[in-house]
């Protein structure tokens, strides 16, 4: 039924669905607020609206690549229905959903909400590689390193999606600006011998680091990016419930990412762990803003478009 004198519903970039349809999209962005297990300040759950929100007074004319990445189509899909009971079932559930996208032939683009969301594309994405006779690893960029075996009561808690990757799906992964686990997860790491390039290593020189996180990268091609917002310096981005001093920069972050997508094909990728602050909409737009220029960079550089 139409309305004369309502606004259009409006997604991602401010793209109406006229414009970005399901169908004709190339990209679809599925919202997640979800926070059920954060352990010191919540409301991640506002994360997807904020940055949806943001992006829809952002230019969608992108300087560094010339170009409009929104040609290629971005759908903002309703938000994903939150669960309040056991988290496992609720990323089972989720798992589905991102599935589905994907038998679509689609790229899955996830906006959180708390890094436990993180489970639910990367299994999809792995289960649907791996049918095809494909590799993937995952890389991580985030403050913490999410290895515990399990915190709070359960091994789907947002400080364990990573030892869950590894351990349910055996996926080698890359763990990029990490400045703070527990002495648990340091025993795990070093036994594990997980690749990790911290925080004090790679702040402030993580182009002359990309290489060598590339190299660690060896033997994969498809690749799926997490980023928590939290691996970001809070100088630039306060709005986090985690946040840890010592973090990436801008123009470094977008480095990375580039040389990222030029390499390796980058399948997949989320950006978790906004938490926004009422008055304060910076961290809101850089987290739009990091979204686009990963698109950006997909369409200018990917490895599959070559």
């Amino acid at each position: 039924m139409e309305f004369e004198g309502l606004r259009p519903r409006f997604g991602f970039g401010g793209l109406d669905e006229e414009c970005c349809g399901y169908e004709n999209s190339k990209y679809i962005i599925l919202p997640v607020p979800y926070d059920s297990t954060t352990s010191y300040r919540v409301g991640t759950r506002e994360g997807p609206a904020a940055i949806i929100s943001a992006s829809m007074n952002m230019e969608l004319y992108d300087i560094e690549t010339a170009s409009n990445p929104y040609e290629a189509g971005i759908c903002t899909l309703p938000a994903a229905e939150p669960h309040m009971g056991a988290v496992d079932k609720f990323l089972k559930n989720l798992e589905k959903i991102c599935a589905r996208i994907l038998a679509d032939k689609k790229y899955l683009i996830t906006l959180g909400g708390e890094h436990s969301i993180s489970y639910s594309p990367i299994a999809a994405y792995h289960k649907a590689l791996k049918k095809a006779g494909r590799k993937m690893a995952v890389v991580q960029i985030d403050a913490h390193s999410d290895l515990r075996a399990d915190f709070e009561g359960t091994e789907y808690n947002h400080a364990c999606v990573m030892r869950r990757v590894r351990e349910e799906f055996k996926l080698e992964t890359v763990h990029v600006a990490i400045r703070s686990y527990c002495d648990d997860e340091a025993a795990y790491i070093k036994k594990s011998r997980v690749k990790i390039f911290h925080g004090h290593e790679v702040a402030g020189r993580l182009v002359e680091k990309t290489p060598d996180i590339i190299k660690a990268l060896a033997g994969f091609d498809d690749v799926y990016l997490t980023i928590d917002i939290d691996g970001l310096d809070p100088s630039i981005v306060p709005a986090t419930g985690t946040p840890e001093p010592g973090g990436l920069l801008w123009y470094e972050t977008l480095h990375f990412i580039k040389e990222l997508v030029k390499s390796k094909n980058v399948c997949g990728f989320d950006l978790m762990e906004l938490m926004p602050i009422p008055g304060n909409h910076a961290s809101d737009f850089l987290a739009s803003k990091l979204v686009y220029k990963v698109i950006a960079y997909l369409e200018k550089y990917a490895k599959s478009k070559k």
